[in-house]
Order: C-alpha cells, then sequence, then structure tokens
C-alpha cells in the first residue's frame, strides 16, 4: 500500500501517507519498505530529510540483503573517499565528488557543490567535468546561467572526448 500512495497507483499520490505505510510495514520486517524509507529519508519524500534516519533504513535493508540498499550505503562510504582525493586535487577524486554532488548520490544534491568540483576538474582537462561544467553554465545550476560560456566548456569537453576516441581507433579498439 505505501508503494502504490508513494507512486500513485491505484489510490491517489500521496507521499506522507506512503511513509506511513511503509514505517508499519518496515516494523513488521518487511526489507523493500526498510529501503524506500531509506530513499524518502535520503531525498525528503513525505518526511523532513535526515540523513541519519536514512542511513538507518538502508543499513536495515542491506543488513537483510538488499542490494540498492547496499549500494546506497557503498556510495555514501565512497563519497568520503572522494572527498579526500579531490582535497588532495586528484581529477578523478574531483570528478566523482562533483558528480556525487550534482546527483545526490550519497549525499545530499548541492549544485554550487557540483559546480565547485566540475570546474576544478573541469580545468586541469576531465572532459566529463567539462561537459558537466557547461551543463550547470547552461541550466544556471549552482552558478548563474551563461550561454557563452556553456558552449566554450561543452565544447572542450566533446573536443576531448573526440580526441579520446581517435586515439582509441588508432590503437585498435574495437566494439
Amino acid at each position: 500500500m505505501g508503494l502504490c500512495c508513494e507512486n500513485g497507483h491505484i489510490v491517489s499520490l500521496d507521499k506522507n501517507i506512503a511513509v506511513k505505510y511503509l514505517l508499519q510495514a518496515a516494523a513488521r520486517g518487511n526489507v523493500s519498505a526498510s529501503y524506500k524509507l531509506g530513499d524518502s529519508f535520503c531525498l525528503g519524500n513525505g518526511v523532513d530529510q535526515n540523513y541519519e534516519k536514512s542511513l538507518r533504513y538502508y543499513s536495515v535493508a542491506a543488513n537483510r540483503g538488499n542490494h540498492r540498499a547496499i549500494n546506497m550505503l557503498g556510495l555514501e562510504k565512497a563519497q568520503e573517499w572522494y572527498r579526500k582525493a579531490a582535497g588532495n586535487n586528484h581529477v578523478s577524486g574531483q570528478y566523482s565528488l562533483d558528480f556525487c554532488y550534482y546527483y545526490g548520490h550519497g549525499i545530499q544534491k548541492d549544485y554550487e557543490q557540483a559546480f565547485y568540483w566540475f570546474k576544478a576538474a573541469a580545468e586541469r582537462g576531465d572532459s566529463w567535468s567539462q561537459y558537466y561544467l557547461g551543463r550547470c553554465y547552461l541550466y544556471g545550476q549552482g552558478t548563474d546561467a551563461d550561454s557563452e560560456t556553456a558552449v566554450y566548456w561543452l565544447e572542450c569537453g566533446a573536443k576531448k572526448a573526440e580526441e579520446y576516441n581517435s586515439l582509441a581507433v588508432e590503437n585498435g579498439y574495437q566494439e
């Protein structure tokens, strides 16, 4: 019933009521309900956003074998390591951390932090960060929208990706 309320199937969409039913199901040991409650508290769907409760529900589900919960806990732990690598100017760490902030993987979604780390990695030549930095400028995510700067970074990312593809072809890479 909680999933029906959450998704608007059969009954009208109501995230608050969904959480009520999910709490009841989780209290009876329903692993999927524990996972969905982890999502609800992580994203603030039907409840106030609360990362401690989110981690608790993900942990319950993970300990009972829910692979999605295991993945979410892994992302939460991974972002701690990404932060250390990014702080030491490691480009892959910067990209991984900005991706976490951009999509809210294992961490609260924060476009300003994503923009900061995309910019750091993009300036050091990371093509994916250049692409996402262009998107940030294009859509005003974490910064003011600026189409001219967006085009610059999108083109940088595309050019770098093209160079990688050419190099792969030259070295005999085949799908």
